[in-house]
């Protein structure tokens, strides 16, 4: 398992930086993995077209929506810092979160019956989700040389947001 050299060492000039399309290779990976995650914040506003009225949520409907940022928001410095953490890493909670999120998702799936179900389990989707960009920007400080940070976050962000525009 090949791990990127550290930014400093290749200001050092100890370790050459990882070729041209291997780095592209991550940006890309970056992107599409943003535009899932995207995807799968968008799934509810599908499904809430039909769902209270056909398991009767009533006043759940607006909770529901709203349950993910709940979730979202304090979650970003925790996975701040298990991004920034050498044991954890950026690579491994950036996969976590999206098995997870994907799992819990398919879990809303099962639970439109509850309308405080799916809330809770939005609540623990954004809670999940909200390792995406720090671990996004960790890998691309990690991955990208400072001649082309700006272009790899253009690439990775043009990517997530067509996720978002799809869903």
């Amino acid at each position: 398992r090949k791990t990127p050299p550290s930014p400093q060492a290749m200001q050092d000039g100890e370790m050459p930086p990882p070729p041209r399309a291997t780095r592209y290779r991550v940006y890309t990976t970056l992107g599409c993995g943003i535009a899932m995650q995207y995807w799968i914040r968008g799934t509810l506003s599908v499904a809430i077209v039909t769902a209270p009225e056909r398991y009767g949520w009533g006043a759940w409907k607006a909770l529901a929506l709203s349950a993910f940022f709940v979730g979202y928001l304090p979650g970003q410095l925790p996975w701040s810092r298990a991004a920034a953490n050498p044991r954890v890493g950026a690579r491994a909670a950036l996969a976590c979160s999206v098995v997870l999120s994907s799992l819990l998702t398919l879990c809303v799936g099962f639970s439109l019956a509850s309308g405080p179900t799916v809330c809770a389990l939005r609540v623990a989707t954004g809670l999940v989700q909200a390792a995406t960009f720090p671990c996004a920007y960790e890998l691309m400080a990690t991955w990208a040389d400072s001649a082309e940070i700006s272009r790899a976050i253009g690439l990775v962000k043009c990517l997530g947001e067509n996720g978002g525009a799809m869903s």
